[in-house]
């Protein structure tokens, strides 16, 4: 008997239907969709939170501004507006309304200070050296204001400055390196060889490790 024609019907699986998938590939399928929505969620989070800390500065810059509205001679709202400024980067804001803190309350140390920072923040350099110079005047030992006026002075090469601005904030807070550091660029430029040794060591015994010690230190044992 001749042998049909008609096509045998075929026993392997239609494509999608039964075939072996191996059990690797689902796993990595399934890792990299939760891979996929965890970026996702991560992503939105940062974008919420940051929106949201934004928005909370804004509510903290309006319900300061009612503050000193309702009682325009409260130093600690003025104060409290100007940072929430100075938070949101708006030094102008911020200057202005430090400045009003202090023209009621001449001696506030934070207002000044912080008046300094966002003085240099606006390049508005020498204003803010008189600032951070007031804080001094009030508290000497004020370790962030010394900080601030001696590194000033070493990026202008101010050198002989440093010294007076720096020596009693040093003394009150002996822990801080960057003070000994300071002052031993100070001493240094001074020609006080040995009150500058003293004090590349202290500063390299708390901070082995900072870069200006280390090489002032090498300097004045050099000369």
């Amino acid at each position: 008997m001749p042998e049909s024609t008609k096509p045998a019907k075929s026993t392997a699986p239609a494509p999608g239907h039964g075939e072996y998938v191996p059990w690797w590939l689902l796993i990595l399928v399934v890792v990299l969709l939760l891979g996929v929505v965890g970026l996702g969620a991560f992503m939105v989070y940062a974008r919420v939170a940051g929106t949201a800390s934004e928005r909370a500065t804004v509510t903290e810059i309006e319900r300061w501004e009612a503050e000193v509205k309702a009682d325009p001679s409260n130093t600690k709202s003025i104060v409290a507006l100007a940072y929430a400024y100075q938070k949101q980067r708006e030094y102008e804001m911020a200057v202005e309304t430090y400045t009003s803190a202090i023209n009621l309350e001449p001696d506030n140390i934070g207002a000044l200070y912080n008046r300094g920072v966002c003085l240099m923040e606006l390049g508005r350099e020498a204003e803010a050296e008189r600032s951070f110079l007031k804080v001094l005047a009030v508290a000497p030992k004020h370790s962030l204001a010394a900080a601030a006026l001696g590194q000033y002075y070493i990026d202008t090469k101010q050198y002989d400055k440093i010294a007076s601005a720096v020596e009693q904030a040093s003394a009150a807070n002996p822990s801080l390196a960057d003070l000994h550091t300071m002052l031993g660029v100070g001493y240094e430029h001074d020609g006080r060889t040995q009150d500058a040794i003293r004090e590349y060591e202290a500063a390299l015994k708390l901070s082995p490790e900072l870069k200006m010690a280390k090489d002032g230190l090498a300097r004045v044992k050099g000369q």
